[in-house]
């Protein structure tokens, strides 16, 4: 009387712990494919933010360089020291923003993340394909 163990096979069938192997490979597979989408649904919220949060930026800027052209003209027609010292400050606190958007490059850095978000999607995408 011979017991067949649990790595015995089982008439021409892949053995329980081959079935069970397989199983598992499928259903981490599965949950990877799951954490990738989460993570490129992550990414793609901060790109958005981040894009959103530059124009508010750029919107700021706007506004702030068109009220020191309007103080310029007002200036021109009514000079006076206190105008004075509130364009030199305008002036400062707009050349200080504008060099800090050309050092830091948001449209350059928001772009790199585009590009890699698709790019990751599209590898995504031929994985899922190889199911």
């Amino acid at each position: 009387m011979s017991k067949k163990s649990f790595f015995d096979l089982e008439g021409q069938g892949q053995p329980p712990y081959k079935k069970l192997l397989q199983e598992n490979k499928i259903k981490l597979r599965g949950l990877r494919i799951s954490q990738a989408h989460q993570a490129l649904d992550v990414l793609e919220q901060d790109i958005k933010s981040r894009s959103e949060k530059l124009q508010e930026v750029l919107n700021f800027l706007e506004n702030k360089q068109t009220l020191y052209h309007n103080l310029t003209e007002q200036y021109k027609h009514q000079p006076s020291v206190v105008l004075e010292t509130r364009l030199t400050r305008l002036k400062s606190a707009i050349d200080d923003l504008v060099a800090h958007i050309e050092a830091t490059k948001p449209k350059e850095v928001i772009a790199e993340m585009l590009s890699r978000h698709k790019s990751l999607t599209s590898e995504l995408a031929r994985k899922e394909e190889r199911k």
